[in-house]
């Protein structure tokens, strides 16, 4: 049977808590490689934690049976930036400028080590390669042996991430994050031209990428869902935000109940808000003083939580990709109020499947016209829903994994 080594930085010890968006995107993957190949797994871990040989067996016999698939478990510690402070603290960041490699986010993942520990996965003789996001591209570009063909999955396109960052700060340290993008574009370009595919999450972010790149095996593999039983329209005008501990869903938290939610309980005093998975608990706010605010934590059965709710909020405002949180909120037919940012590359209609605003009152207007209509909140996660049928089954984007995969394996032979 054929091999495919898979490569990434997100290892998931623990099932029950590493279900967001990038876990549920690797799980999908996985699920497409285990009926067509054996598959080697080298997680880049990280310096300070220490795993010794019995628990990397554990983690590998608990992949195995989680996945339901044969797994050969390797960790590798990334290397550390060293920031340093003061004037040293500019030179790290500084080196960055001119090398890709030296950049905070990849320099880790550059080094020898890294390099030897694919290496070392070579000798197993894959078939194909497959790297989750650019970071793990890194030790590939700078590897001096010849390697199988690539499958690269970029969700995140980098340079726009950064360059969205930059545009919400006004600190003279996050401007000169602009210095760092033309190495940060020379080296997604390296990345591409290395990948025979290359998958992102949407159709707009292919065209993007074909546009400013120029290179060819560029495909669209959306984030996608297992679809669920259609719950009803919650009796209550609850609405719902669900968020990981990631800098964004923290940041788009905290501009929910500091800038929307007031406006909300204007026009709704009787609304609430719910605030589930660990961005809730990484607010920078006294969350007593916010009223008819529930901070939930992490949240094990989403079936009950989204029975709850009438309608869900992404006030996203710098990320990339596409939000899972706004796919699984419409299979279950559920409703969302969204910034540009957060809707972006989803194939949502504005104002039939989804309501996009930016203007926090317009935001809070929408937040209110679902939480105070049910049967406008029923129609509108319904067509979402259907939309969520058509485009995102998770069965269907496994298909078409499979058959990039069969397609590249094929093409090495």
């Amino acid at each position: 049977m054929r091999r495919i080594l898979f490569i990434s930085k997100y290892l998931p010890e623990d099932f029950q808590i590493k279900v967001h968006g990038t876990y549920m995107r690797m799980r999908t993957f996985i699920d497409g490689i285990k009926d067509i190949a054996k598959i080697d797994m080298l997680f880049f871990v990280r310096s300070d934690r220490s795993y010794s040989s019995n628990k990397i067996k554990e983690l590998e016999y608990a992949f195995s049976t989680h996945w339901q698939a044969e797994i050969n478990l390797f960790l590798c510690p990334i290397s550390i930036f060293n920031v340093g402070h003061g004037f040293s603290e500019w030179l790290s960041h500084g080196s960055g400028i001119y090398n890709f490699y030296n950049q905070q986010g990849y320099v880790e993942f550059s080094n020898k080590d890294q390099i030897k520990a694919i290496e070392d996965c070579l000798e197993r003789n894959p078939d194909v390669i497959f790297a989750q996001r650019l970071s793990v591209m890194c030790p590939l570009l700078l590897i001096k042996k010849s390697l199988p063909p690539i499958f690269f999955d970029m969700d995140d396109i980098d340079h726009v991430v950064i360059s969205r960052y930059i545009k919400n700060r006004n600190s003279l340290k996050s401007k000169f994050l602009y210095m760092l993008l033309p190495a940060l574009t020379a080296g997604e370009y390296k990345a591409l031209k290395l990948a025979s595919i290359t998958s992102v999450c949407s159709e707009s972010d292919r065209r993007y990428l074909i546009d400013k790149y120029k290179l060819p095996g560029i495909v669209t593999i959306p984030n996608s869902v297992m679809i669920p039983k259609l719950e009803t329209v919650a009796s209550k005008p609850n609405l719902l935000f669900i968020g990981a501990n990631y800098r964004p869903n923290n940041e788009a938290a905290e501009y929910l109940v500091t800038k929307v939610w007031p406006l909300i309980l204007e026009k709704l005093p009787e609304a609430k808000l719910m605030i589930a998975g660990t961005a809730g608990n990484k607010l920078k706010v006294n969350i007593a003083d916010i009223p008819n605010l529930e901070v939930l934590g992490f949240v094990e059965n989403l079936d009950n939580l989204y029975r709850s709710v009438r309608a869900t909020a992404v006030p996203i405002k710098v990320g990339g990709g596409t939000r899972i949180k706004i796919i699984e909120a419409a299979a279950y037919g559920k409703p969302t109020v969204s910034t540009t940012v957060g809707a972006e590359g989803l194939e949502f209609s504005n104002d039939s499947e989804i309501l996009i605003r930016d203007d926090p009152r317009e935001f809070a207007d929408a937040c209110v016209k679902l939480l105070s209509d049910s049967i406008y909140s029923e129609n509108v996660g319904l067509a979402a829903r259907e939309k969520t049928i058509k485009l995102y089954d998770r069965n269907n984007i496994i298909i078409d994994i499979k058959q990039n995969l069969l397609n590249l394996l094929e093409s090495s032979n």
